[in-house]
């Protein structure tokens, strides 16, 4: 079974941020030390700032080139992000960055998954790794449906995406069970409104039965009373015989 969705997009993070406003010596020290030094106060200022603008701890590796730093991001998920780093002065006092290209969190997509999977009647985790990718040009991606089958996501740089479903017959089975149980349910339903009504209707019929038998009871002693001779000699008429056997 495939399911194509409509287009929707994810939020593209191209944050930028300041270094933490390092001091031009202390930044080329930083420098030097990124090449031994994992923890250098470049690194570790950067490292700050990612965090903020993703909202999960992440680390920053730099090293030392002639043209200036060349940074990194380590992404939840070993993905590296390339950072674009640019001095906000000549003195290189400041230090400004951002994402060399496109960072998109796919965890909002995973919640659109099961979304999609519940229009369908079906109950899933859906699951996108790595939860953040950098999208440089257009890309497919696979989720897994928790074992139901996997989405193909066609994402593009700014954030917009396509979604496929491929669904396996273990979702097929679900969608079966959740229909006959609902069917079941549905008949049980209906069976015993039914029966309900049925035995109201059984006793307001019996109700009548005797009334109308009561009724023909007393007129016939009447008649009977009236004349002793012919209660006793007479046979039972078709009228008397019918309502008796019924």
């Amino acid at each position: 079974m495939r399911r194509v969705c409509k287009a929707s997009a994810l939020v593209v993070n191209r944050h930028e941020g300041s270094g933490r406003g390092l001091a031009g010596g202390l930044f080329a020290l930083a420098l030097l030390a990124c090449r031994s030094e994992p923890g250098s106060g470049l690194e570790r200022a950067l490292g700050d700032d990612v965090t903020a603008a993703l909202g999960v701890r992440t680390a920053v590796r730099c090293t030392a080139a002639a043209a200036g730093p060349r940074c990194q991001a380590l992404l939840e998920g070993g993905v590296a992000a390339p950072l674009a780093l640019t001095p906000e002065a000549p003195d290189g006092a400041r230090l400004r960055w951002r994402f060399a290209a496109p960072v998109v969190a796919l965890r909002p997509l995973e919640a659109h998954l099961a979304g999609e999977l519940a229009a369908l009647g079906l109950s899933a985790t859906p699951r996108c790794d790595p939860p953040f990718v950098v999208v440089r040009a257009p890309q497919r991606l696979a989720c897994e449906l928790g074992g139901l089958g996997t989405a193909w996501v066609a994402l593009r740089p700014d954030g917009s995406y396509d979604l496929e479903l491929a669904l396996g017959a273990a979702a097929a089975a679900r969608r079966e069970e959740g229909d006959a149980a609902a069917l079941e349910e549905l008949s049980r339903a209906l069976d015993r409104a039914q029966g309900t009504e049925g035995e109201g209707g059984a006793d307001e019929g019996e109700g009548e039965d005797d009334g109308e038998d009561e009724d023909t009871g007393g007129a016939a002693g009447a008649r009977r009373d009236a004349d002793p001779a012919r209660s006793s000699a007479s046979p039972p008429t078709d009228g008397a015989s019918a309502r008796a056997s019924r």
